[in-house]
């Protein structure tokens, strides 16, 4: 099977046309992360890539120091959370023009705290990992997919071309050309 990043929360994710990356997070319950011998527990020190197209997790390699401090959360899109007595699963904006909060209409799918999210340039939010029992202090690692407003035509009919044809990235750029993609819509796919 594909290879997933571990349960975690308090990590950083972002968004670019066509990838995902979570890095850093926390979970003291992650037996493979090296317990207390591991310098860094219970921190991650690691960067994922999940690829929208192909919907795979994929660990990279990066070159060069990867702070530990990477434990926090978002906050122009704030969704989930904890008040004290419930787990919630709230989406909320703040704008930043009249600073005034605004609750979307949508909610997350399961509620959590501790976890990231990032919004595309074509306003879906993808949430990841956290908390979602208070209680046993129950890690995820799932990964939701939320549109902030209601997609254009292009992105809903490029969602649909990637679930129909789920391996149109393999193909040489010319046969893409010659099936009518645009160029944008080709780099979208690398």
């Amino acid at each position: 099977g594909h290879r997933t990043p571990p349960a975690r929360s308090g990590h950083r994710c972002v968004a670019d046309s066509a990838n995902l990356y979570v890095f850093g997070g926390y979970n003291p319950d992650y037996d493979e992360s090296g317990g207390p011998q591991n310098e860094d527990y219970p921190l991650f020190r690691e960067l994922w890539r999940y690829h929208f197209v192909t919907g795979c997790w994929q660990q990279i390699q990066t070159d060069g120091y990867m702070p530990t401090e990477l434990a926090s959360m978002s906050d122009v899109f704030v969704c989930g959370g904890y008040n004290g007595e419930l787990i919630l699963a709230d989406l909320w904006k703040i704008n930043l023009l009249t600073f005034q909060w605004s609750k979307l209409p949508a909610v997350m799918p399961e509620p959590a705290y501790f976890h990231c999210a990032a919004v595309t340039p074509a306003g879906c939010m993808y949430i990841h990992g956290g908390v979602v029992n208070i209680h046993e202090n129950k890690r995820t690692g799932s990964l939701f997919k939320i549109w902030l407003s209601v997609p254009s035509l292009l992105e809903l009919c490029w969602e649909k071309l990637l679930l129909a044809f789920p391996h149109l990235s393999t193909l040489p750029t010319m046969q893409l050309l010659n099936l009518g993609l645009t160029q944008e819509l080709i780099e979208r796919l690398k």
